[in-house]
């Protein structure tokens, strides 16, 4: 039994345009950190590659890392075509991922991560996208997707506190957690068929760097790898 790792760093970012992308870190005692580097100083929390220095930072100094993105991560792969196109879980409620502004944030998100893993995510990190395992192993990346809506979503855009508050549901429920079953409540896709949007990014990022999955079956396995959903 283990809860959040004692080193973890925990970043959630409100994705968008570049023009409204914003990023909080905190520590497992979640308590804000100050993104600031210790050559250049203080950092922009509105710029992705701002972002990934401290990724690539603190995962290179062996830090286990949680990273949330305000964006849908997976989708559903159902077995009836009339269950297409519809909520994923019933707490998106009329947020769902295929109505409204879902589909192009998933879109947006997508290339993001991309990015990130890119340029920010060693190619040989351990990614994981199931949190009981991340805070057993102690280290590597977790991959967790926000959503925030409703009387949690700002009405003024202020990017900055939606990301906060996506990283408040993750610690929410982080900080109490030691069992699986503490962590079942963010297993959205629990029982169905997913297509996991998280690992494609991966995926892609691991064949760009000549690190490809060994097998078809983990690669399969990996795209089915749904990563957890936290709301506020």
């Amino acid at each position: 039994m283990k809860g959040l790792p004692e080193a973890a760093h925990i970043y959630c970012a409100d994705i968008g345009s570049l023009k409204k992308f914003a990023w909080v870190c905190a520590d497992a005692r979640d308590q804000e950190i100050a993104a600031v580097d210790s050559i250049s100083g203080p950092l922009d929390v509105s710029t992705i590659d701002h972002l990934a220095h401290c990724l690539s930072t603190d995962l290179a100094l062996g830090l286990p890392v949680a990273l949330g993105l305000e964006c849908p991560l997976y989708i559903p792969v159902p077995e009836l075509s009339q269950n297409m196109l519809k909520a994923r879980d019933k707490r998106e409620g009329n947020r769902a991922a295929f109505a409204g502004a879902g589909p192009g944030a998933a879109l947006a998100g997508l290339q993001e991560l991309a990015y990130l893993f890119k340029n920010g995510i060693p190619s040989s990190t351990d990614v994981s996208f199931d949190p009981f395992e991340w805070c057993e192993k102690g280290k590597g990346l977790l991959i967790w997707e926000a959503f925030v809506s409703g009387a949690a979503h700002t009405t003024d855009g202020n990017d900055l506190e939606d990301a906060r508050s996506g990283l408040r549901a993750f610690m929410k429920v982080a900080l109490k957690a030691s069992e699986r079953t503490d962590w079942n409540d963010s297993w959205w896709s629990q029982g169905q068929s997913t297509f996991s949007l998280a690992a494609a990014a991966l995926i892609w990022c691991r064949q760009e760097s000549g690190l490809p999955f060994s097998s078809p079956a983990e690669l399969l396995g990996a795209l089915r790898a749904a990563p957890h959903v936290f709301k506020a």
